[in-house]
């Protein structure tokens, strides 16, 4: 005998059967009270016994509509006294169809979405005699259909299941439109009612972000400008800007992209609009060119490349959170509160993916990067350290997925380029997001920039066009400059000659860091007892100029204690001797 679980979840997020049980069972009650008060010389026990009457008949028709929904649940065929089906009355479609132009009726695209909701569809082992809905609105744009308005048969999507699938097959129905548009569909199960608008692609093809007045002059102009700090990802299509605040829930950021995404592009936006407010950044990459031309820029504490300096950077990140939170603890125990006053630190690790893995297969014990990893996130948003992380692809599984603990913290999913069927399917995007992120995905394919957002705390996904700002190094104003380097359009041009002066004014709030390597025997280190607790040392001084002496602690300079021996191979030529 099957076991069943009796539900006590509540009337209200009960199923509809539990729903109709309760209700006809009070209702049946209430019917009683007239027999229970016979006999009894009292005319309020008489009022009262009637009152109920009442009362039981109210709800049992609202117990026989709750077992008509239920019905639907099940997949059962319901039945109207007519026998006849539930239908649409053929009245409403006539009325349905006085709203419809000849203009409209003429589309070809109205006519296949007519044939789809309004002509018989299979049901159970019988047919209706209408569709599952009739379209009360609609509208065209010359040949295209933009909009329309279709009413469902009464419970047609109290199932969850019906109603995504019919979204799915409205959504795929007219999927051939113009390049870049997309439907928009909601449906209203309440109202019986399903409403579709065409969304026109009025994105800009590149945009850049507005400069701040000034840049941060000391620490405390780099804290107070903190609080109102935010991811400036790009605008939407309607020409919002789509941006997150760092202190609303958003302290770090996870960006996923393809080759050609403009993944880096907008990597190098985002360190130029945090360094300029005052943030001191630490950036690694698998692919050094992707960051090499910020070495050296004020306000770039690191720039690492390969896992062994990406491992020094990490942790030194970590020591220095360490040390805020151990001074914090000192002002407690004196019977201060905290307060975290802290020149902001951002971190970018772009190439998490290949990072992950190389640290796998290269040490024995890589969890000591996973772990400063996990606590930078976990505990980086109250001493005003934050994350971007980047990765071409995600991977629910294997070294290079991201941990669960992490997710937590990475409430926001940027993907730059359609998203690939197995970053969808990671921990990344949620069940809710899952599905919009598949489809404004495929309208983004092959759009320079374009990306979209999925915001794991509230579900909503937005499409945006990404912001391609000035960084140092990578864009150019002269016209002679090689056409990457150059602003895509005019307006974006002037916005970067705008940029330079704020650029250019910034000072360095912490000095760039080496790495007190020992010798070219370092890299070859343990990562637990060599490699990550390797010191860190200051190459240049508060005025911003290198210490000549520390040069041998660069890893980008030709002097750096810790290069390996040149390889004898003398390149691919005709040349066999």
């Amino acid at each position: 005998m099957p076991t069943t679980t009796r539900d006590k979840s509540g009337f209200t997020l009960a199923s509809h059967q539990s729903q109709a049980l309760c209700l006809g069972t009070l209702g049946i009650s209430g019917l009683l009270w007239p027999i229970a008060v016979w006999g009894f010389n009292s005319p309020l026990r008489f009022l009262a016994g009637w009152a109920a009457a009442g009362g039981g008949v109210w709800l049992l028709m609202k117990a026989r509509e709750r077992w008509r929904l239920h019905g639907l649940e099940e997949g059962v065929f319901v039945e109207e006294p007519s026998g006849l089906g539930q239908v649409i009355d053929p009245a409403e479609i006539e009325t349905a169809r006085t709203n419809i132009s000849q203009g409209v009726w003429e589309n070809a695209q109205y006519q296949r979405l007519r044939k789809m909701v309004e002509e018989p569809e299979p049901d159970g082992a019988r047919r209706n005699r209408t569709g599952w809905g009739v379209i009360t609105s609609a509208h065209v744009d010359g040949d295209q259909l933009v909009s329309y308005v279709i009413r469902t048969v009464d419970g047609y999507l109290a199932t969850k299941g019906r109603k995504t699938v019919k979204l799915k097959e409205l959504e795929e129905l007219l999927t051939s439109v113009g390049s870049g548009s997309r439907w928009e569909i909601d449906a209203d199960s309440g109202e019986d009612r399903i409403v579709g608008k065409l969304i026109m692609d009025m994105f800009p093809k590149a945009i850049a972000p507005e400069p701040p007045s000034s840049g941060a002059i000391d620490e405390v102009d780099a804290i107070r400008r903190h609080a109102k700090a935010r991811w400036l990802l790009g605008v939407d299509g309607a020409g919002r800007e789509v941006s997150y605040g760092l202190t609303e829930g958003f302290p770090h950021v996870l960006v996923v992209g393809g080759t050609g995404g403009g993944k880096s592009v907008w990597a190098r936006t985002m360190i130029e609009t945090f360094r300029v407010q005052g943030f001191t950044c630490f950036v690694a990459s698998g692919k050094q060119t992707d960051f090499a031309a910020l070495n050296g820029v004020p306000g770039i504490s690191m720039v690492a490349d390969g896992r062994e300096e990406t491992a020094v950077m990490v942790r030194t990140v970590r020591k220095e959170m360490d040390r805020r939170y151990a001074e914090e603890a000192k002002l407690m125990l004196a019977g201060n509160p905290p307060v975290f006053d802290y020149a902001p630190l951002l971190v970018v690790l772009d190439e998490y993916g290949s990072t992950a893995m190389e640290m796998h297969s290269a040490y024995k014990d890589p969890e000591a990067f996973m772990k400063d990893m996990d606590f930078i996130l976990r505990k980086g948003r109250e001493c005003k350290v934050h994350v971007a992380l980047l990765s071409q692809t995600l991977r629910k599984t294997g070294d290079a997925n991201i941990p669960g603990s992490w997710q937590a913290n990475l409430t926001l999913t940027v993907s730059l380029g359609e998203p690939e069927s197995q970053t969808l399917l990671s921990d990344a995007f949620t069940p809710e997001t899952r599905d919009a992120a598949r489809s404004i995905g495929a309208t983004v394919k092959g759009k320079a920039g374009r990306g979209l957002i999925a915001e794991r705390m509230t579900g909503r996904v937005v499409e945006f066009q990404s912001y391609y700002g000035w960084s140092p190094g990578y864009t150019s104003l002269d016209p002679a400059a090689a056409e990457k380097y150059r602003a895509p359009s005019p307006e974006v041009r002037e916005v970067w000659e705008r940029w330079v002066p704020v650029s250019d004014s910034v000072t360095a709030l912490k000095p760039r860091l080496g790495i007190k390597a020992e010798g070219p025997e370092w890299a070859e280190g343990d990562l637990v007892d060599t490699i990550a607790n390797t010191p860190v040392i200051a190459l240049t001084d508060a005025s911003g100029n290198d210490i000549p002496k520390n040069a041998k602690y660069d890893p980008r300079s030709a002097e750096w204690i810790g290069t390996r021996a040149d390889s004898d191979f003398a390149g691919i030529g005709f040349d066999a001797s």
